[in-house]
């Protein structure tokens, strides 16, 4: 069996689906698709991945045209994509968010199956047998190779117009060929790939086939696995381009001197020990500066409180996201996690000055008093701290050459921003705005010994990884109406139970944003009773009663629990 997949490369599932689908493959796969629907599905739904933010929007309504736009390609959303929207919506009865992804995720995979179906029948014309042997699949998986090896033996730099070195036109004009000596992949799409019948052959079988002049003649193929004889009188004839490169991790002895010299500069990445440095200022909306008038300041916490999302990605894998509620997690956790020494010490670098009235913005109030001293007239001001985020708080270093990406949005002016009013005449919304006008991330990097380092290395080249136990931190919303005296919330927690858990109320005009408002000021609202099931069961507690109009403080078996 032969397959050429260079014929299939340039080919986009929407050529494929009008070109090559047949109905029928479609029915059997799914009996409960009506023949009135089923030309809907012929099509590339657009997908909305922008406005995919978070969970919370699965459970909203369809998203507005703008967001089914192709910001990869810079393509608007034609009249025949949103009009197919609509059309999918009415016949499928799609009313949310949730289940226009569950129809889109369950629609892609069916076309991309029956793809290959079509294909394997037309294209192939066989059968493929599934391996159920777990020795034959550890066998192949041995024997996989893929990637870019290369064998150079000095440093070479081009010389031409499109170089990212640069061009001196008063040297010669050089590129750069890759030059593929060994050509696996193209001839792996030459040869004949097993479709089926695999079995275990005998050693007596084995011994009676002359392996150096071997043809398959017969369709059949044999899998090998052999212990190979590299003789050095060969090795020296090779030693450009090895034929048989070995695998094994290579000591720090081993290497030559500039190449020690190198890895001894390598070191290890301590997150728990790094810092962000920002530079800021407050201006007006329109980017002018502020003056005697303006009697604005940063919130509290500023340094946490001015990022709505952080996403944090090591070697391009997401392992941190926040959602949209950065600035309430950390805030939150700087709050409780905080002993009064770190919040009269270290935390003052990240601003923090708390109100001693909620919501006053007065000068009269210490905290935002100090808030606007430091920041008044547009007067850049420096801040640095830790971010929060669970790479950041465990103690294990990261290895030499780990590539690190933090992505961090800023939040809305009137989400971090604090004043007595809420807008000025000749502004539309919220007067004022933030710049960062600097940003420093200092990176801690440790020196770790050799051994240690072999010894890391070693442990990767057989396939394992590296373990990093964290915590993660999860913030839900839910909304009350107002007038309701209690109200019943479902799947606050789905999973693992929590060991700490943090409930805040705060009011609906904070929360969404108001400069004279706070989304940090959270509020008892005279509750008195809390009660939590865990699958329709009580826990421990059944109610945690409260009475806020004498203390701060509820107490349950001894302990304070803080609302």
């Amino acid at each position: 069996m032969k397959m050429f997949s260079l014929d299939l490369v340039n080919l986009s599932i929407p050529f494929i689906l009008e070109n090559d689908m047949d109905n029928r493959q479609i029915k059997k796969n799914r009996q409960d698709i009506s023949e009135k629907s089923i030309s809907l599905l012929f099509e590339k739904l657009p997908f909305p991945y922008r406005y995919l933010t978070s969970p919370d929007v699965l459970n909203g309504g369809i998203p507005d045209r703008e967001y089914f736009n192709n910001d990869l390609a810079n393509e608007m959303c034609t009249d025949s994509e949103w009009q197919l929207v609509q059309d999918v919506c009415s016949a499928f009865n799609i009313s949310t968010f949730r289940q226009f992804t569950r129809l889109y995720t369950i629609v892609d995979t069916l076309l991309l199956a029956v793809i290959w179906e079509n294909f394997r029948m037309n294209g192939m014309r066989s059968e493929i047998e599934y391996i159920r042997d777990f020795k034959m699949i550890e066998l192949l998986s041995k024997a996989i190779r893929g990637g870019f090896s290369f064998c150079t033996r000095k440093i070479q730099t081009a010389n031409n117009e499109r170089s990212t070195f640069g061009y001196d036109p008063t040297k010669n004009r050089t590129h750069l060929i890759y030059n593929d000596k060994v050509s696996l992949y193209a001839t792996a799409l030459l040869d004949k790939y097993p479709h089926s019948n695999y079995r275990w052959e005998s050693v007596n079988d084995l011994d009676r086939i002359d392996w150096k002049s071997y043809e398959s003649k017969d369709g059949k193929g044999y899998f090998l696995q052999v212990t190979l004889g590299y003789p050095p009188e060969v090795q020296d004839k090779t030693v450009d381009l090895p034929l048989a490169p070995e695998r094994r991790v290579i000591k720090f002895e081993e290497l030559g001197e500039k190449q020690q010299h190198n890895l001894s500069k390598l070191r290890y990445y301590d997150p728990s020990d790094s810092f962000l440095a920002l530079t800021c200022r407050i201006v007006k909306q329109d980017g002018t500066l502020c003056d005697d008038n303006d009697i604005v300041a940063p919130s509290n916490l500023f340094f946490q409180t001015m990022f709505s999302n952080l996403e944090i990605y090591l070697n391009g894998q997401l392992v941190s996201d926040s959602g949209n509620y950065y600035s309430q997690i950390a805030y939150l956790q700087r709050l409780l996690a905080s002993s009064p020494n770190e919040k009269q010490g270290k935390l003052l670098n990240e601003f923090y000055y708390p109100d001693e009235k909620p919501e006053a913005y007065s000068a009269s109030d210490p905290g935002f008093a100090q808030r606007y001293e430091k920041t008044k007239k547009s007067q850049s001001f420096t801040m640095i701290g830790q971010l929060v985020a669970n790479i950041f708080n465990q103690p294990r270093f990261l290895p030499a050459g780990t590539e690190i990406r933090i992505l961090l949005r800023r939040n809305l002016p009137e989400l971090c921003l604090t004043a007595a009013y809420d807008t000025k005449t000749g502004f539309n919304g919220c007067p004022y705005s933030y710049q960062i006008t600097n940003a420093t991330f200092f990176a801690s990097k440790k020196v770790i010994s050799k051994p240690i380092v072999d010894a890391h290395r070693h442990q990767l080249s057989l396939g394992r990884t590296f373990k990093y136990p964290t915590t993660e931190v999860e913030l839900k919303t839910f909304t009350i109406a107002q007038g309701l005296t209690s109200i019943t919330t479902d799947s606050v927690v789905i999973g693992k139970i929590p060991r700490i858990l943090v409930v805040g109320l705060v009011s609906s005009t904070s929360f969404l944003g108001k400069l004279s408002k706070s989304p940090f000021n959270y509020v008892d609202k005279n509750i008195c009773e809390l009660g939590f099931t865990w699958n329709g069961e009580t826990v421990e507690h059944r109610v945690f009663p409260f009475n806020f109009r004498k203390s701060s403080t509820a107490k349950v078996n001894g302990k304070d629990v803080i609302v």
